[in-house]
């Protein structure tokens, strides 16, 4: 539960992505089929936290982006 509180302070830090607009964007890709937001009933889970799909290295690899070279953000 602690790295998403980091994720969300360093969108903010280095992107200037406040919790609101970065929610907004998950969302987005979420609708790729990029992203799964986890679903269930766990202590202290507000939702809204996710991780990043097989489609999305799929993707990071058709750009020709290593997800290790630090061009991504989202680091798989």
């Amino acid at each position: 539960m602690r790295f998403w509180a980091d994720f969300e302070a360093n969108a903010d830090n280095e992107l200037s992505l406040d919790s609101e607009t970065l929610q907004a964007m998950l969302n987005r890709l979420a609708r790729t089929g990029m992203y799964q937001e986890i679903t269930g009933g766990y202590v202290d889970y507000g939702g809204g936290r996710g991780y990043l799909t097989p489609v999305f290295a799929g993707f990071l690899s058709a750009l020709a982006i290593s997800a290790s070279d630090g061009r991504v953000f989202f680091g798989i």
